[in-house]
């Protein structure tokens, strides 16, 4: 254990301790906006997958250079923009 954890909870009782340790069920409104926004980070990660692929072929090339990554993470983030921005 970490000295300072263990300075902190020197003085507490057993049960003080593990309710300190163990972690607390997120709030409902945070469950709904994470589930809400699965749908659009699905789309960009999948887009980011298919453009890479696609610049690989079309270039010619085994690893991306900084632009080819710039230009493929440009198109993923506005594929997932024109799904997100009718929800917002």
């Amino acid at each position: 254990m970490h000295p300072r954890a263990y300075l902190a909870l020197k003085g507490q009782t057993l049960s003080a301790v593990i309710k300190s340790v163990l972690p607390r069920p997120a709030p409902r409104h945070l469950q709904i906006s994470a589930g809400a926004m699965l749908p659009i980070t699905a789309v960009q990660f999948g887009m980011n997958r298919f453009l890479e692929q696609t610049y690989r072929s079309v270039m010619g090339v085994e690893q991306l250079d900084t632009g080819g990554r710039v230009a493929v993470a440009m198109g993923a983030g506005a594929s997932s923009a024109l799904l997100g921005c009718p929800a917002e």
